[in-house]
């Protein structure tokens, strides 16, 4: 009965124990794959996760309110950010779009509102006057974005996602980079669902935890 309780929350919630205790078959090289070179991590002592998207893949679009809830989930441990993928001058474009609103503090406000505009209204934001049309309706003062938008700050973002992308070696979207060392993608030969890829998730997330429960970080002495 436990069992089933378990297996009922890991699905509905995405539940971190229950994933771990029922530990499901995901294979190395199949529903995941590690990294080469595990990537430098900001902050030794949490688990970081990077959620690749571009605003104009379709299954971002239908994928975005699963993975914000997903996001909720997650235990303070886990530190969270979407990186926008990019690799032609358009996802450039709408990855600065995404910096500049989180840099002003409205990418809540935002954030879907581009999703919406691109999939639900046919609205490719394919140049920046698009862009500010769009945020100048939902309330943000076009200035201050679009200085937001120009500066140095958020072009160094932009620079880091694009530089992050390269690293964990993203060829599509969406896929979601766990801890610099694993990434988790759909192929033929996994089959998962969007959903599924949070199952993975979930369970690399607990690897990693258990691996840092194993190897406790060293703290500089003050």
């Amino acid at each position: 009965m436990n069992k089933i309780v378990c297996t009922v929350v890991g699905v509905l919630l995405f539940g971190m124990t229950c994933v771990w205790a029922e530990t499901p078959q995901y294979r190395e090289g199949v529903h995941y794959q590690r990294l080469p070179q595990p990537l430098t991590q900001l902050k030794q002592d949490k688990i970081e996760v990077a959620y690749f998207f571009w605003y104009g893949c379709p299954s971002c679009y239908h994928f975005a309110p699963i993975v914000k809830t997903w996001r909720k989930t997650l235990p303070q441990d886990v530190v969270y950010q979407g990186s926008p993928a990019i690799w032609q001058p358009i996802m450039q474009l709408h990855a600065t779009a995404f910096y500049a609103a989180r840099a002003l503090r409205v990418l809540n406000r935002v954030h879907m509102a581009i999703f919406t505009a691109m999939h639900a209204e046919r609205n490719n934001l394919a140049s920046f006057p698009a862009i500010i049309k769009l945020v100048t309706k939902l309330g943000v003062d076009s200035e201050r974005f679009e200085k937001a938008f120009r500066s140095f700050g958020v072009k160094n973002m932009v620079r880091q996602s694009e530089l992050r992308a390269r690293q964990y070696r993203v060829s599509g979207t969406p896929q979601i980079g766990i801890n610099g060392k694993y990434l988790i993608a759909i192929n033929r030969q996994n089959e998962m669902s969007y959903s599924d890829m949070l199952k993975v998730a979930n369970y690399l997330i607990e690897k990693e935890r258990q691996a840092m429960r194993q190897s406790p970080v060293k703290k500089d002495k003050p």
